[in-house]
């Protein structure tokens, strides 16, 4: 892990704040109105590319010598577009991938090695917006079309002649963002739709390749609706504000269908497929306008020794405060240790519970609604002792520990 990547895991914030424009950035290649040298190809059509040659490659499960000739003749067949200029939208770790409405690119780029000082880092802080890129194919990983000698080229600039290569089958359903998941608020699944709402939870102890330990954290949320459809709810968001139709056109490997089998609850993916729930428990919404004096928080070491601690602290007067520390203790094996921190952040709203959605608003009257829910049975006064906030469970903090009991 390099001091670029600790920063990048660090860099979060309690209370989302709307994205300005990026400022100048450093790495992008001066080439004079030119585009780097090379025809430009979609990554829709290198995804296409990529899919053509593995299929011309046949896998041999079990046979190692079978599998090195399959790979090294996947990467001489794209390698053999030579240099090339490429557009996508920026993904996390300076990924681009196409988007096109949607649909998206099978296959992303990744750039291995850039040309100048400044580059990757250059890219990576476009994350989220289309950047350009030229460099030279030098083969594919998994679901990675990689490019070497890299440069970011100037935003606006004339794309050269394309490759004319097909894209037929380099295009896929592409995921929803949570903005285009979220129809806003009470526009989602009506709570009289909806039997009843199941979290299942497995917490492990791991060892990451560098021997740090890490909390393997799988978190779940089931909406089972009368009709027998079930949801899994991954968004932070309510899913009474999910737009129902586009998440079962472009996710639909989260719709469900559901049975009661004695005192079981029995799941089946559109393949038929059997999904067993663990210990599954009941979840409650909250009542309209509750109220209490009470604080919660997270705390969660991952991988890389990236360590987060996330707090609300609830107030019988209707605000909050939104605490958020975050770290990075890691080992880095033969390259020794690495420990970078930053200030913690807190910020003030108030709040409001209605059913399972949390509304918090700013000082500036920004307002955000947030998934909440609360374990069965519900407490017959005060404050439950944990929540479920954004998917994930946050314990009650004691005192002594920064939090308050309930009234």
């Amino acid at each position: 892990m390099t001091l670029a990547l600790a920063a990048a895991l660090l860099a979060s914030a309690a209370f989302a704040q709307p994205a300005g424009k990026p400022p100048p950035l450093p790495g992008i290649a001066d080439v004079g109105g030119s585009a780097g040298g090379g025809r430009f190809v979609s990554i829709a059509a290198l995804s296409a590319h990529a899919r053509a040659a593995m299929a011309a490659e046949p896998e041999r499960p079990g046979d190692r010598a079978a599998r090195r000739a399959r790979e090294a003749a996947i990467d001489q067949a794209l390698a053999g577009l030579g240099r090339i200029v490429t557009r996508g939208r920026v993904e996390r770790r300076g990924w681009l991938r196409e988007w096109r409405g949607e649909a998206q690119s099978v296959f992303a780029v990744r750039c291995d090695r850039f040309a100048e000082r400044g580059g990757r880092q250059a890219l990576e802080a476009l994350q989220g917006q289309d950047a350009t890129i030229a460099g030279a194919v030098t083969g594919v990983s998994g679901r990675l079309v990689t490019l070497g000698d890299c440069r970011l080229l100037p935003a606006g600039l004339a794309l050269p002649p394309g490759s004319g290569l097909q894209e037929a089958g380099g295009l896929e359903p592409r995921p929803p963002t949570a903005a285009e998941a979220n129809a806003g608020p009470g526009r989602g699944i009506a709570a009289a739709a909806i039997d009843r709402v199941l979290y299942t939870a497995r917490f492990q102890t791991r060892l990451d390749g560098l021997g740090n330990m890490y909390t393997d954290r799988d978190e779940r949320v089931y909406v089972l609706l009368r009709d027998g459809a079930g949801y899994r709810h991954e968004w932070s968001f309510p899913f009474t504000d999910l737009d129902v139709a586009l998440s079962r056109r472009r996710e639909p490997g989260r719709w469900l269908r559901w049975r009661q089998e004695g005192e079981a609850v029995v799941l089946e993916d559109a393949e038929g497929q059997r999904i067993g729930l663990d210990q599954p428990r009941t979840m409650l919404p909250l009542p309209a306008g509750a109220r209490f004096e009470h604080g919660y928080y997270l705390l969660h070491v991952g991988q890389g020794g990236l360590r987060r601690d996330r707090s609300y602290a609830f107030r019988a007067d209707g605000s909050v405060t939104l605490g958020a520390n975050s770290l990075v203790a890691a080992n880095l094996g033969p390259n020794g240790f690495l420990a970078v921190t930053r200030p913690g952040t807190s910020n003030a709203a108030r709040y409001a519970f209605d059913g399972f959605a949390l509304t918090l608003t700013d000082a500036e009257g920004r307002s955000e609604r947030r998934f909440v829910a609360q374990f069965a049975p519900a407490p017959e006064a005060g404050a439950p002792d944990s929540l479920i906030l954004g998917g994930e469970v946050y314990w009650t903090r004691r005192e002594g520990s920064g939090g308050g009991r309930s009234k």
